[in-house]
């Protein structure tokens, strides 16, 4: 929940509506979703998100949400990390600790655009699903975090992974 309440002091706001999960569950090849390349010199990022999603930018961070307002909450962001000298090791211990030792925490070993990450899954206390990866890239650790309704997370799966498949740092 930290990187998110980072990107939303920073103009991020991740929001959804029931059209969403009409979307996450078309198969990734459906002509339904249109798809729409964002490439940020700045954030040395690129990634392909539905083209209906907004995007947010700042300095340090990109974000997506879906169309729409209502008490869904689903988005991914992109931000370089607060915290350049530790290894995706070191910070996932440091949010582990943060986030108060969670019993449904998983760890695992990563890829994101073809770099090492540390993959973190684990649920907040607003019932929603979130999956941050930690990653080292040549322009130092960012991290990308998915987040959606826990109860309907099964529905974003297929959407984030599509999306999650195109994020590249160019050099």
């Amino acid at each position: 929940m930290r990187l998110l309440q980072k990107i939303a002091f920073t103009a991020v706001t991740f929001v959804a509506t029931g059209s969403v999960f009409a979307q996450a569950s078309i198969p990734k090849h459906s002509p339904q979703i249109r798809w729409t390349a964002y490439r940020s010199s700045r954030l040395f990022v690129q990634v392909k998100v539905p083209a209906a999603w907004k995007m947010k930018y700042n300095n340090k961070a990109i974000g997506f949400t879906s169309p729409g307002a209502g008490p869904l909450h689903a988005g991914i962001g992109i931000m370089k990390s607060h915290y350049p000298t530790l290894t995706i090791e070191q910070r996932a211990d440091r949010e582990f600790r943060l986030e108060g030792k969670p019993k449904d925490w998983a760890q695992s070993y990563s890829t994101v655009g073809g770099m090492r990450a540390m993959k973190i899954v684990r649920n907040t206390k607003h019932n929603q699903r979130v999956i941050e990866y930690y990653v080292e890239t040549p322009h130092g650790p960012y991290v990308v975090q998915c987040m959606g309704p826990r109860d309907r997370w099964n529905l974003y799966v297929p959407l984030f992974a599509q999306i999650l498949k195109t994020v590249k740092f160019n050099s």
